[in-house]
């Protein structure tokens, strides 16, 4: 409701964009760009109190309810780098969420994902594209029950590569206490006991993504890096 847009389009594109939005119930939608000629590049910006109809068009994000999203993009003649990062949402009913889970055998975490869905605290994305390439540098989403760290690629024609790593918070939470906080981060041995979760691999065309799982019983310095960065920013 209420939506007014002042823009500047140059050859069917726009070049600069200052606009606002109300969704109703306090809940509101930005949407900026600027245009640097000097550089060529265009610095797009959205904040969106509801991000459902941004996403709506993406397979990847169905299930993906409630939350909070911030998109920052720079966008230059062939490529763009954006980040995206929504706050405090669920995942409710996404069938590749809950294979995910089943195959990692995480039942309980799949039975929660198909019920009241599963809570996270924050997904933040780093991609960039070129000429239809779209490489995923980065997915990083923590919450209560469950983190994952994720990287891959999508091909123009559609086909897509994804990897990376799953770990309950329980198994995380354990595993994070035990790192010295002072001077530098030597893993204990003794935390090798018992698996930290699953490594995972999707790749396919869309509608045919075939998935594995693995169990692992170390984490990628980067997973690490990723859970203490979250651990100071939540003290």
């Amino acid at each position: 409701m209420n939506f007014r847009l002042i823009g500047v389009v140059e050859k069917g594109k726009f070049v600069k964009i200052s606009s606002k939005g109300d969704f109703g119930k306090n809940r509101f939608l930005d949407i900026s760009m600027k245009n640097d000629k000097k550089n060529k590049k265009k610095y797009l910006e959205v904040y969106s109190d509801l991000p459902q109809p941004l996403l709506s068009e993406y397979n990847f994000f169905k299930g993906l309810s409630g939350g909070v999203l911030t998109f920052s993009s720079i966008i230059e003649e062939n490529t763009t780098s954006s980040k995206l990062i929504i706050d405090n949402f669920k995942v409710v009913n996404a069938p590749g969420v809950v294979k995910l889970l089943s195959l990692a055998d995480f039942g309980g975490l799949a039975d929660l994902a198909e019920g009241d869905g599963l809570s996270f605290e924050k997904m933040e994305i780093k991609m960039n594209t070129n000429k239809g390439f779209l490489k995923l540098d980065e997915l990083y989403a923590v919450g209560p029950s469950v983190s994952v760290l994720m990287e891959g690629y999508k091909e123009e024609k559609g086909l897509t590569s994804l990897r990376g790593t799953l770990v309950p918070a329980k198994n995380l939470n354990k595993f994070l206490s035990k790192i010295p906080v002072i001077g530098k981060i030597i893993i204990p041995k003794d935390i090798g006991e018992g698996l930290f979760g699953v490594s995972f691999k999707m790749k396919g065309m869309p509608g045919k993504m075939k998935t594995t799982i693995n169990p692992i019983k170390t984490l990628t310095p980067r997973f690490i890096t990723k859970a203490l960065e979250k651990q100071k920013k939540s003290k």
